[in-house]
């Protein structure tokens, strides 16, 4: 096992200059990759508190679920300090924006060095971690120093389950240390429990998007933009695509178009940073097109816009009448469906859904999700749904633990 790891270190310590070179070369595109490089690299502010619970979120859904969870913590623990820390830009400008008082900061690089140091200079009560994001070396260091290690909002597709088993002896010591695992669905405790997570310490306890509130402020800008934007015509989302699917989105929509001739699209890519590129292939179908990054306003020519934006995607969810989800019309593994639905919108999805495949089977027969075989199925699901618009909630989609619950299982031997 511990080969294991020590080989693992090795390749990740070998591997870092072109980690480094990668982060440099997409800060040209993403200007904030270049803030904070000491965080990455376990430099500790001299402001962040110590003796907190560190909560890792590593992107923008993690972020965000994160956030329930910490606003659970500081109602019934004020006293307890918490540090909130990310992988990605995008993940920390969202935990800018939700958590604007909680101190945050970049995880360091999984290398032991780094992350002991960062650990001794921290001293966390408890590290949570937010759904598959495992780091050998950072769970091994805090249990070495008795730092109980949270896995919660846990979830691990079957993708992933056949992944993590190819790496059984670096992995296995790593689902022994956690101390408590809080998985949303039962297929996802299955899984974990394969792969040895200890039985008493795995539970099923839901998905803690279903306890996201959506600010009454969202709500309200929507149905401003939705008057001006949408004012005698409909309106639709393809939200968090990804390469290879815009094609197929504005090839859509152009056949959307021959029946409702003034309906609009919403087109928000994940990487907001490859603007350029969708901006031509609309010009390339001849696509009238407005980019929100620029401040333009779509006016009754305007076909497409582009929301080019950090942030704003379940604000745009709440303009459109209907929502396609992105990443599952390729083979990415589709994006979390909870956003739409928090707007009150059903989410259609494509054939690529090996991510969610637990939220997807426990949302499918709500019918609040609807997955489709193909483009072709998309355009029929588009158009039916555009004349007959559902706004619905959360409401049946799930159930979840009490928040004492999570909180309780996250401080227990602390």
């Amino acid at each position: 096992m511990w080969m294991s790891r020590a080989l693992y270190s090795l390749l990740f310590s070998l591997l870092l200059p072109a980690v480094l070179l990668r982060m440099a070369w997409r800060s040209r595109r993403i200007p904030a990759y270049r803030r904070h490089w000491c965080e990455r690299l376990g430099k500790v502010a001299s402001a962040m508190p110590r003796q907190a619970v560190i909560v890792h979120g590593c992107s923008v859904g993690e972020t965000q679920a994160a956030s329930v969870l910490i606003n659970w913590l500081t109602e019934q623990h004020p006293e307890v300090p918490v540090i909130l820390t990310h992988t990605t830009p995008t993940g920390r400008a969202r935990g800018e924006a939700l958590l604007p008082d909680v101190a945050r900061c970049y995880l360091p690089f999984d290398l032991p060095w780094l992350v002991s140091a960062w650990l001794d200079q921290l001293q966390p009560r408890a590290l949570v971690l937010m759904e598959t994001e495992l780091w050998p070396n950072l769970i091994a260091a805090c249990q070495r120093r008795n730092v109980p290690v949270s896995l919660a909002n846990a979830r691990l597709s079957e993708r992933s389950f056949r992944g993590y088993q190819k790496v059984r002896r670096l992995m296995t010591p790593v689902w022994q240390a956690l101390h408590w695992v809080g998985c949303q669905y039962r297929a996802d405790a299955d899984r974990l429990l394969q792969l040895g997570t200890p039985a008493s310490r795995t539970e099923v306890v839901g998905n803690l998007k279903l306890a996201m509130p959506v600010a009454e402020a969202i709500k309200l800008k929507a149905a401003e933009l939705r008057q001006q934007w949408c004012e005698g015509r409909s309106c639709w989302i393809a939200g968090s695509t990804h390469p290879g699917e815009e094609e197929q989105v504005l090839d859509l929509h152009i056949k959307l178009l021959q029946r409702q001739p003034s309906l609009l699209l919403l087109l928000a890519p994940r990487h907001p940073e490859r603007a350029r590129e969708i901006i031509e292939l609309c010009q390339q179908r001849q696509l009238q097109v407005v980019r929100r990054s620029l401040g333009e306003q779509p006016g009754q020519s305007t076909q497409v816009v582009l929301i080019d934006t950090l942030g704003e995607l379940m604000l745009f969810y709440g303009v459109a009448d209907v929502a396609f989800v992105g990443g599952s019309l390729v083979a990415h593994g589709g994006h979390n469906p909870f956003e739409p639905l928090q707007m009150g919108r059903v989410a259609l999805v494509g054939p690529h859904m090996f991510n969610f495949q637990s939220l997807l089977e426990e949302l499918q027969p709500t019918g609040r999700v609807r997955q489709v075989a193909d483009v072709q199925a998309l355009e029929e699901a588009v158009s039916q749904a555009l004349l007959e618009p559902v706004q619905d909630g959360l409401e049946g989609a799930g159930v979840m633990a009490a928040p004492g619950h999570w909180i309780a299982a996250i401080l227990a031997q602390t």
